[in-house]
């Protein structure tokens, strides 16, 4: 006997809302938009307020959003409503903390970034800067190799 593949009935999920089993087409298409059919769609779809927060800002983003829809969710107690909101604060002190983490390094690569937009938009300019700079690096090390050579030969 082999096995014979059926469409309906089938389970359909939602990031909100508890599963519901449609038994044909026209059942699945009056759910409307969000249905799923299978929960691993929504990756926060398991999750509780007391797991560890992501430390990535899409993820903390995407469960934060998770959780707003949470707070709307039919049938939501005085207890899950307020941890609820506390993951919630959670998940926004964490994501203003990444958004700071993540200016200061674009702040250090634009810095950079403009330094090389700059010496390629003013060749002649940078690399005359470069030959002094070389210029004041050759002179500094010719300075000490002389002094270098003084004190040797006032030793010998």
């Amino acid at each position: 006997m082999s096995y014979v593949y059926q469409k309906y009935p089938r389970v359909k999920y939602h990031a909100t809302r508890e599963p519901v089993t449609v038994a044909n087409e026209a059942e699945e298409r009056k759910l409307g938009k969000g249905w799923e059919d299978t929960p691993a769609a929504f990756p926060f779809y398991n999750r509780k307020p007391t797991d560890p927060i992501p430390n990535v800002l899409d993820d903390v983003n995407a469960e934060r959003e998770h959780w707003y829809r949470a707070l709307y969710k039919e049938q939501v107690g005085t207890t899950a409503r307020e941890n609820t909101l506390t993951r919630i604060r959670q998940l926004e002190e964490k994501k203003h903390e990444l958004e700071a983490l993540s200016r200061t390094t674009e702040t250090r690569e634009s810095w950079v970034d403009s330094r090389i937009r700059w010496i390629k938009n003013h060749k002649l300019t940078g690399g005359l800067v470069l030959i002094a700079i070389i210029i004041i690096f050759l002179n500094g090390v010719v300075s000490a190799l002389q002094s270098l050579l003084k004190v040797l030969l006032d030793w010998f």
